[in-house]
């Protein structure tokens, strides 16, 4: 299996679906195999394994993460230029890793003129953005437009990103929480 470098573009127009299918599945959940088979006339069974193992399980006995994803990656691999792919929360059950190199994916499809909106609640999903925009140079920083949405829903605040991947700004409870909860720890370790 041929396996997506992070910071090359796979173009999906080079190649089939259950290949461009096997390639970002890896690349989100390393060592995982995807394959669907055909049931009678009108049912396809989607079936998961881990790479070196017989185990074979069907989309709902697999965790979240990937029965969630999945849905994901095939809506954008099948979506065409202009089409809009509308995903609220895409890091659902994901680890870090794989919430990061989610945002890259739906970079990419976003590159290939497919209208892409994401509601999130991820850093990791947003710092994937932010690599494929610096590492590709395959969508404009302005292409990838982010607005912070206030937790009193006051008015939203867009933040752009800059040719180097950095954000123009950083609203209070914006990704902070890390920062919060380290001071919060240094203040009472001190006391």
């Amino acid at each position: 299996m041929t396996n997506i470098d992070p910071n090359r573009t796979l173009d999906v127009t080079e190649v089939k679906l259950p290949v461009a299918l096997d390639q970002w599945t890896n690349l989100i959940f390393p060592g995982i195999n995807i394959r669907v088979r055909h049931k009678g006339d009108s049912y396809l069974q989607t079936i998961v394994s881990s790479t070196g193992s017989s185990i074979q399980s069907k989309t709902p006995n697999v965790g979240f993460g990937i029965s969630y994803a999945l849905p994901i990656i095939v809506s954008g691999l099948l979506a065409k230029v202009e089409d809009w792919l509308v995903i609220e929360n895409p890091e659902a059950h994901l680890h870090a890793k794989a919430q990061s190199n989610m945002g890259y994916f739906l970079a990419q499809m976003a590159s290939t003129g497919v209208r892409v909106v994401v509601e999130t609640h991820s850093e990791h999903i947003v710092n994937g953005i932010r690599r494929f925009i610096v590492c590709t140079k395959r969508l404009q920083p302005s292409e990838a437009p982010i607005y912070y949405l206030p937790a009193d829903f006051g008015t939203p605040q867009k933040i752009t990103i800059d040719n180097q991947g950095n954000l123009s700004d950083f609203p209070v409870d914006f990704f902070d929480q890390s920062r919060q909860d380290l001071l919060e720890i240094i203040k009472a370790s001190r006391s």
